[in-house]
């Protein structure tokens, strides 16, 4: 009985925490969304809708191999990956993009931002910052 009862203690207080953390998670995708979509160059491949995840933004510079841009970001410091953790080891661009019908050249560009609650606005407004830098210095191989 008292693993049940911990058991519904921990989904509660993971219940509060996500009522909470959601409308921060999905303002900050939204911020990034909002800038990347003013650059002609950029594909993002996440929507903004009640569709895709609430926490994850994938996007990419057209011409551009994602691999680029994931080591122009570790530069800052800043970890963004190519693909989910769960197939980071196959190599290969992201299946899901595939199924989409992506283009496998295009696919190649992805990369993918994850957000959570420990994340802020001014995390959201250096990763920007970078962008920039990291957008503008990728238009000699576009």
């Amino acid at each position: 009985m008292a693993g049940i009862a911990a058991t519904a203690k921990a989904l509660r207080l993971v219940t509060d925490k996500e009522a909470y953390a959601l409308p921060k998670i999905a303002k900050m995708k939204e911020v990034i969304y909002d800038e990347l979509a003013k650059h002609k160059d950029i594909v993002i491949f996440s929507g903004k809708d009640d569709t895709f995840a609430p926490n994850i933004l994938t996007f990419g510079i057209k011409g551009v191999r994602g691999e680029v841009v994931v080591h122009a970001f570790e530069e800052h410091e800043i970890y963004i990956s190519t693909t989910s953790a769960c197939s980071s080891k196959a190599g290969k661009p992201a299946g899901t993009l595939i199924a989409m019908g992506v283009p496998t050249k295009l696919a190649q560009s992805a990369v993918r931002i994850s957000l959570d609650d420990d994340n802020d606005m001014g995390q959201v407004e250096q990763f920007l910052t970078i962008f920039k830098q990291v957008y503008e210095k990728t238009k000699k191989v576009r």
